[in-house]
Formats: C-alpha cells, sequence, structure tokens
C-alpha cells in the first residue's frame, strides 16, 4: 500500500511537470512478465490458497524476489529501479535469514490494527509471508519494524520497503520526465 501511494504521488508530481500520466505507456522496461508472475504467484501461494502451498511456501517466496531481482538487473539504466533493489536485497537478506518468511513483532501488529494476526504469529504460526519477530530473529533491524500511520489500520514497513518506495518515485520521475537536449554550445570565437 506505501509503495503504491508512492507511485500515485510521483505520477501527479510528474503530471504537474508536464509528463501526463500516459506517458507510462511509452516506459519501455525489458522482461516486465517477470514482476507480473511474482504477483501472482505470491497471490496464490500466500492469499488464495496458503493450505495447499504451506510446504513450500519459502522457497516459491524466495523465488518471486529472485525474479523481481532479475526484473530490476535487466533495467538497471533506471537509476531509481537501482534503489529499488538496493531495498529489495535488504527484504531478501531478512527474509532469506529467516526461513523465507518477514519478521515482524506481533506487538507492533496488534498496535498497529491486526490483534487476530498478531495472536496468530504470537503463537507460533505464520501468515502469509510474516513469522514473529523474536531472540531468534536473524537481522532484526532489516524487519518489519517500522510503522506508518496510514487512515485505517497503520502499516509497518521495513528499510527495504523505504528504499523500494522511494526508488518507485525516483524511476517514475526519471521516466515520465522528457530528457531535454540541450543545444551544442558555439565557442565565441567561432561566432562569423
Amino acid at each position: 500500500m506505501p509503495i503504491l501511494l508512492t507511485a500515485l504521488a510521483s505520477v501527479g508530481i510528474a503530471w504537474l511537470r508536464g509528463a501526463p500520466p500516459t506517458m507510462l505507456a511509452g516506459v519501455r522496461l525489458r522482461w516486465k512478465l517477470l514482476p507480473a508472475l511474482a504477483f501472482l504467484v505470491q497471490l496464490v501461494v500466500f492469499v488464495r490458497l496458503p493450505d495447499a502451498f504451506s510446504a513450500v511456501a519459502p522457497s516459491l517466496h524466495l523465488t518471486t524476489l529472485a525474479l523481481l531481482v532479475i526484473f530490476l538487473a535487466a533495467n538497471v539504466r533506471y537509476r531509481g529501479l537501482l534503489v529499488v533493489g538496493v531495498g529489495l536485497l535488504l527484504n531478501v537478506a531478512v527474509i532469506a535469514a529467516n526461513g523465507g518468511y518477514m519478521p515482524v513483532r506481533p506487538t507492533d501488529l496488534a498496535r498497529a490494527g491486526f490483534p487476530a494476526v498478531a495472536a496468530r504469529l504470537a503463537q507460533g504460526q505464520t501468515y502469509q509471508k510474516s513469522v514473529a519477530l523474536d531472540d531468534s530473529t536473524r537481522f532484526p533491524y532489516l524487519a518489519d519494524v517500522l510503522p506508518l500511520p496510514l487512515p485505517g489500520p497503520d502499516r509497518l514497513l521495513s528499510l527495504g520497503d523505504v528504499f523500494v518506495a522511494a526508488g518507485t518515485f525516483l524511476f517514475l520521475q526519471e521516466a515520465l520526465t522528457p530528457v531535454r537536449r540541450r543545444l551544442p554550445q558555439v565557442p565565441p570565437h567561432a561566432v562569423p
């Protein structure tokens, strides 16, 4: 949700700067089906059929993140996507180090408005892509520990999510702002 809000804000600012949202159709990205495939797999594995995929969910989660890394590497010509890549790699590090799940404190989840999910994690279960952050958590400072107050339930972000959101904003500014070509400067002594 925060990344979507950041993207919408970036498109709005680009529009105010003279780049209409229709310019998004002209953005050339390589292997753009990879993010769609990653999203689809995560939707099926963690939301639609979590019981059917529970045994392989961590591996599939890491596989989808690898697809996103490949997509970003194929599109490094956009500097904003390098920032997204840094954020994604921070998230991959903490997720891989914690069994394929993103750690989050149950108390933070309860405070953010998700008491049922917090109770489930506190009992040692997982919920979608999350697991309880505890003393055994590796890289806890990279986990979902940053509260973001929003209308409705709050959200918890990781440091990686902050980089992904900032990189998304920068990428859209870069992709939607037309490059202005400079006219070649004529040296004063060359003027007839």
